[in-house]
């Protein structure tokens, strides 16, 4: 930690000082670049973002070295965060090593990308992304150690939980804070595009959301189940880590070809087989339950995350298609948009119909379990209805729009039970993952509505010419070419 925080520090002082005798200085600093930005452009090309991955992850690797935990389970979960650290500190060492010197110096260096400088989210997204893609190290780390540590390894899901809880919030503020971030900006395609790079933050949310659910609720007891997704989480972290640093994918959002791609593509292959051969050689036994009944909350929970995880399989399989359709028919195939939204889309849809119904699955009868989806689903069918007369969304949209009217109705019943048979002490606890569930519908409902009600064109027009889409009428009135921080900005 120590190390990498000196190493970031240094870094940071030439940027300001503008050392243009050291490399990264000279093609990402600049004497015209804001102050603000200039301490960002620490993380806005390869070898520096290299270091605060360093940062995050010696950060994380010391955390752990000061917790209390059972001596055999905690040494062996050492074992895989300092491997892991000590690779990616070769890395920065040997292939990627920010601090190599120029001659002669430039008098001035270009800045950073001017995308890059467009929007204040460059200096917190990439550190909100990396704290919660590093972060998954931890139940990587334990799942590995569980099967080595005998007896002592049968705790480890407890000991992940609030590891997993912190990884996943920072990685979904991230997420959404990217979304913004690439809606502000002109070019990167909107919120979400279905970009290879963007995936590769997509595909360990979605593995980690359902290792959260099963590490927090009572499918505990299903061994390999959390070991195969905490393994997966990280294992997709660094394939992500690849695709972005190896210039293997054509994306606004990754860095230029570089020398790191077999080395990152060779560490993925050893994360997978490490992962592979421990779990399944030697499982810690769980603990004896008896099997949850088909019409129950942990039958749901486990429904749905086999759900992410077979969506995260569609989102790859398009993500990496593009790289191995070239060795296999001799012709890269892009994948594109329409993809995702006639694979992944409806499977979202039903993850969250069966989130929707996992509160009124309490434990009783099924006469009582019916009864209470009847408000959820009423109130669904009168959206569907109210919606499809008004407007005319589109099959996929209205589908959307009921899924959310049926979650949101569900958990709002469910919020109300709660405060009345809840102790004050314990409401926010138990409210926390209604709130974050909510969220998800209200997500859908934007997701949903841009789709559906969303006007765009491509036409080429003329100074005093005008355009008009759906109900705005737009006309340019001028074209300004004027020299911006580090490129030319046209307005």
């Amino acid at each position: 930690l120590a190390t990498a925080a000196v190493a970031c520090l240094l870094l940071e002082v030439a940027l300001l000082r503008h050392d243009f005798s050291i490399r990264f200085v000279a093609e990402n600093g600049g004497r015209h670049v804001p102050l603000y930005y200039t301490v960002t452009s620490l993380w806005s090309a390869l070898d520096g973002s290299l270091l605060l991955w360093l940062l995050v992850l010696g950060g994380y690797a010391a955390l752990l070295a000061r917790r209390r935990y059972p001596p055999r389970l905690h040494a062996y979960a050492m074992v895989v965060v300092s491997t892991v650290t000590l690779f990616f500190f070769a890395l920065s060492r040997f292939a990627a090593n920010p601090f190599r010197e120029v001659s002669p110096a430039p008098a001035d260096g270009p800045g950073p990308n001017p995308l890059l400088q467009q929007h204040p989210a460059m200096g917190v997204h990439p550190p909100l992304l990396y704290a919660g893609y590093i972060g998954l190290v931890v139940p990587f780390a334990f799942a590995l150690a569980a099967p080595l540590a005998g007896r002592e390894g049968r705790g480890w899901l407890r000991v992940t939980r609030p590891w997993t809880l912190v990884a996943w919030a920072a990685l979904t503020a991230g997420i959404g804070l990217g979304a913004w971030w690439s809606y502000a900006v002109l070019g990167w395609g909107g919120y979400w595009a279905w970009d290879p790079v963007e995936n590769a933050s997509l595909l360990p949310w979605l593995t980690a959301t359902a290792f959260l659910h099963t590490a927090l609720g009572r499918t505990a007891g299903r061994a390999g189940w959390n070991l195969t997704l905490a393994c997966a989480s990280f294992v997709l972290v660094l394939l992500g880590a690849f695709l972005t640093r190896s210039g293997a994918v054509a994306s606004v959002h990754a860095f230029t070809d570089s020398p790191l791609g077999p080395m990152l593509l060779g560490f993925v292959l050893l994360a997978v087989v490490a992962s592979t051969v421990l779990t399944g050689w030697r499982s810690p036994e769980p603990p004896r339950h008896g099997s949850a009944p088909v019409l129950s909350r942990t039958t749901a929970v486990l429904v749905n995350g086999m759900l992410l995880v077979t969506i995260a399989a569609v989102v790859l399989i398009g993500t990496i298609f593009p790289l191995l359709s070239g060795p296999l028919g001799g012709a890269r195939v892009a994948v594109g948009p329409g993809y995702y939204q006639r694979t992944a889309v409806p499977l979202a849809i039903v993850v969250l119909l069966v989130m929707g119904a996992t509160p009124a699955l309490r434990p009783g009868d099924r006469a009582q379990a019916v009864r209470r989806l009847l408000v959820p689903g009423a109130a669904a069918l009168a959206t569907v209805a109210a919606v499809g007369l008004l407007s005319r969304p589109g099959l996929p949209a209205l589908t959307a729009f009921g899924a959310a009217a049926f979650v949101l109705t569900g958990l709002a019943g469910e919020a109300v039970d709660r405060l009345r048979r809840t102790g004050r002490g314990r409401r926010g606890l138990g409210l926390a993952g209604l709130v974050a569930h909510a969220g998800i519908a209200l997500v859908a409902v934007g997701v949903a509505g841009s789709s559906a009600y969303g006007r765009d064109t491509e036409r080429t027009i003329r100074t005093g010419e005008t355009l008009r889409v759906a109900d705005v009428t737009a006309r340019l009135v001028g074209v300004e070419r004027a020299g911006g921080s580090g490129g030319m900005a046209v307005r």
